[in-house]
């Protein structure tokens, strides 16, 4: 039972990232394109983490985990109440998200949050001159 309790908090969160990310509309409806980046920000329990360290496992287990997730780069670090990550992945498809949560999820019991990223060009590009005020 708690466990059908957490696949379905995690079922709604991710539900609620893909509309945020505009990545749960229907194909005709998103914009034409390529892949788009996005900054990834995973929080690490400290179970079974802890474990892993003391069995001499964690080094392992975070290197098959990059593996699977492939990100263009990530930095370890603290989340202010214990330990973190940052990444920056490039996904072309919203089926794609699943292959870098999962791993994080099914081993570490991490939560993973995205966030968009874009360059500044693309920023410039967006053509926000349309919300300009006369």
């Amino acid at each position: 039972p708690a466990r059908r309790g957490i696949d379905n908090y995690l079922s709604i969160t991710l539900r609620k990232a893909l509309a945020i990310l505009g990545i749960d509309r229907h194909p005709a409806d998103r914009p034409k394109g390529g892949s788009m980046k996005f900054i990834v920000e995973v929080n690490f329990p400290l179970e079974p983490f802890n474990t892993y360290v003391r069995e001499g496992t964690a080094g392992q287990k975070i290197g098959e985990t990059l593996a699977a997730v492939k990100p263009e780069v990530v930095y370890f670090t603290d989340n202010g109440v214990g330990r973190g990550a940052v990444m920056v992945i490039e996904i072309e498809r919203a089926s794609q998200v699943p292959h870098v949560t999962e791993p994080l999820m099914l081993t570490f019991d991490a939560s993973v949050h995205y966030r968009v990223a874009m360059l500044p060009e693309e920023l410039q590009a967006a053509g926000l001159e349309r919300y300009a005020t006369a």
